[in-house]
């Protein structure tokens, strides 16, 4: 069960950035063009989660497979050392869907990192680069 909890605390985490920018973007009143960027990395991220989480499959160098990805939810195994490794024998885990369903999540809130760090970035800019009032004299 604390494996579970580890893997939730890790996607609040990366859920967090995600997060984080749309309130920040709503509250700045941003433009268009960032809503835009928040969308297509959303979709983008979807997509790759989708893809990394249900259709991806590697090998890790020790003859077996694993299935899903950053999370396997599958790990597929030699059935015997002499047989060619052309039959698999599955041990899969209890919830291939919701290892899947994380899997996109954690990607998706990936791809919106990039667009946070810019925003972060170009906010902090505008910050530095604003023309400072002057000095009451009293």
């Amino acid at each position: 069960m604390s494996g579970w909890l580890l893997v939730l605390v890790g996607l609040a985490m990366l859920m967090t950035p995600p997060l984080w920018l749309i309130v920040r973007l709503n509250r700045d009143h941003a433009g268009m063009r960032w809503w835009i960027a928040v969308a297509v990395g959303g979709v983008l991220g979807l997509c790759a989660g989708l893809w990394a989480g249900f259709f991806s499959e590697y090998d890790p160098g020790d003859g077996s497979r694993l299935q899903g990805f950053p999370l396997p939810y599958a790990v597929d195994r030699p059935t015997s050392a002499a047989e060619p490794p052309a039959r698999w024998r599955a041990e899969g885990s209890a919830g291939p869907l919701l290892i899947g369903g994380i899997d996109t999540l954690l990607v998706a809130g990936l791809m919106q990192l990039p667009t946070a760090l810019l925003y972060l970035m170009l906010q902090a800019w505008r910050r530095a680069t604003r023309p400072r009032p002057a000095p009451r004299r009293g």
